[in-house]
């Protein structure tokens, strides 16, 4: 019997022994789970305050404001102010604030970014648009007046193409597409006035029947006296009297006689 007794308390020690390894599991499995719930809470947690979730702030509105106070009311808001651009009003004081990328009134997440526009305390000068060869002058001014550009008087130059852009000026010097222009000096823009170029053709003229290349027409010939000498290129010919008692062609070299 002692011996039955003994064998039976070691069999149930072996069968404890047994059990063991599936006890580890799950512990494991339960530690497992006890830590990803906490990495989840505190994950939660840490990301609703770096994203200010469920917060807000109603965003100023700052235009017409010096920089440095609408600076001071926009971080007092919570939010973060970032100069993006400078413009040019001349009614309004240099250094204020010309726009506001937020709009006034919403309601935003401390910490949002806002970007400000601010006055220039001098204009500033701007590309040149493409508009020589490129548009009319109608399409010119227009787009001249919608970038800031100040317009001058409009130079009208000889060529078919009437009120078309054939080239632009500032300050009297020929400006071409992408240069810096100021926007206070006047921009000329030079255009075709519609009437059609005479272009001289040497050729065409020589075969003309009333062209002879053997006659001098000469609009005074009161001043030439015996001995005068016709040159081979003088000064002046006239074609506004026709010499009809010249019988005679007046080559350069010959002397006229009495």
């Amino acid at each position: 019997m002692v011996h039955s007794k003994k064998f039976n308390t070691i069999r149930f020690d072996m069968n404890i022994f047994r059990k063991i390894p599936g006890l580890l599991t799950s512990l494991n499995c339960l530690g497992m789970l006890v830590i990803l719930a906490l990495l989840i809470y505190f994950g939660y947690n840490m990301l609703s305050g770096y994203t200010h979730h469920g917060e807000s702030t109603k965003v100023p509105n700052v235009f017409g404001k010096s920089y440095d106070e609408a600076k001071k009311i926009l971080e007092d808001a919570g939010l973060t102010v970032e100069v993006s651009d400078t413009g040019f009003v001349d009614s309004l004081k240099a250094n204020v604030v010309l726009t506001q990328s937020l709009r006034p009134g919403d309601n935003v997440k401390p910490g949002r970014i806002i970007e400000l526009s601010v006055n220039a305390d001098h204009p500033l000068p701007k590309p040149l648009p493409d508009l020589a060869e490129n548009s009319s002058l109608r399409e010119a001014q227009a787009r001249l007046l919608e970038e800031g550009f100040k317009l001058g008087e409009v130079e009208y130059v000889p060529s078919p193409d009437r009120d078309w852009v054939i080239a632009v000026k500032s300050n009297g010097k020929n400006v071409m597409a992408g240069d810096l222009v100021s926007v206070v000096t006047p921009v000329v823009l030079v255009v075709g006035d519609g009437k059609k170029v005479e272009v001289f053709n040497g050729e065409e003229y020589t075969k003309d029947p009333e062209f002879k290349t053997d006659t001098v027409l000469v609009t005074e010939l009161g001043s030439l006296g015996e001995g005068d000498v016709i040159l081979d290129h003088p000064e002046y010919i006239g074609f506004e009297n026709e010499i009809d008692d010249i019988k005679t062609a007046l080559k350069p070299g010959n002397k006229l006689k009495p």
